[in-house]
């Protein structure tokens, strides 16, 4: 089963100035802190940031009982300015994962063209479309938490 677990609307909150909130619950302060500097990133390059609700999703990926916060950067669009953040090999994903009393992000840090939860076993699974071998195939690449990292299934 595919599930975008909770998707989070941030843009029209960040533009009023107010902390990016979603489905009555604030996200945590290196979430909006990389959403208001993708934001700010795209208005200095003389863009509008659009919204996509998929953005920005949580599902516990660690199992933790605490959220944790997928942001696909296929989902963010800047009208009128190009970014950085994506090439010929899609756009970087990247999970912010509950740590203790915090966040860590950077912790799956992969370039694709997009991006699926899937539940329904222990853990939630991401399901990447990626570049694969060999050159120049797409195909789906399957994560999933370990315990110390996000690996590949085969």
């Amino acid at each position: 089963m595919r599930a975008a677990i909770t998707a989070f609307i941030v843009f029209p909150l960040l533009a009023a100035g107010a902390a990016a909130q979603g489905v009555g619950a604030s996200l945590p302060q290196p979430v909006a802190a990389y959403v208001r500097n993708a934001v700010k990133e795209c208005r200095d390059n003389g863009g509008q940031p659009v919204q996509d609700p998929r953005f920005v999703r949580s599902a516990d990926f660690n199992g933790d009982g605490k959220p944790d916060y997928l942001v696909d950067d296929n989902l963010f669009e800047c009208k009128g300015a190009s970014l950085y953040n994506c090439g010929s090999h899609g756009c970087g994903i990247d999970v912010f994962l509950s740590v203790g009393n915090g966040y860590r992000g950077n912790t799956l840090n992969e370039v694709c063209y997009g991006s699926e939860i899937v539940t329904g076993g222990r853990l939630p699974v991401i399901e990447l479309e990626c570049r694969v071998d060999p050159p120049p195939s797409v195909g789906a690449v399957r994560v999933v938490w370990s315990g110390k990292k996000f690996v590949r299934q085969r």
